[in-house]
């Protein structure tokens, strides 16, 4: 049974995110911060894949950074994924 390598995983998102054309420059800064954060916070490797890979979906489908969203944004993203 193939295991994933939770250490490695979350940098090379990181790596995938930065190298994106498809998401805003400063969520590009944005995400690898929200990162940093979370290990500090002593989060599992797992959580922090999970978690950055999801961040990656929904940056991908952002148009704008996630810092300048509005309310009316994050509505549209959260219908978006449900």
């Amino acid at each position: 049974m193939p295991t994933t390598d939770f250490k490695r995983q979350p940098e090379n998102t990181v790596g995938n995110i930065e190298e994106s054309d498809g998401i805003h420059e400063r969520n590009k800064e944005l995400i690898p911060e929200y990162k940093r954060d979370r290990v500090l916070d002593g989060l599992s490797e797992a959580t922090l894949l999970r978690s950055t890979q999801r961040l990656k979906i929904l940056a991908e489908y952002a148009e704008k950074s996630f810092d300048e969203m509005e309310q009316s944004d994050v509505k549209e993203i959260v219908s978006w994924v449900h």
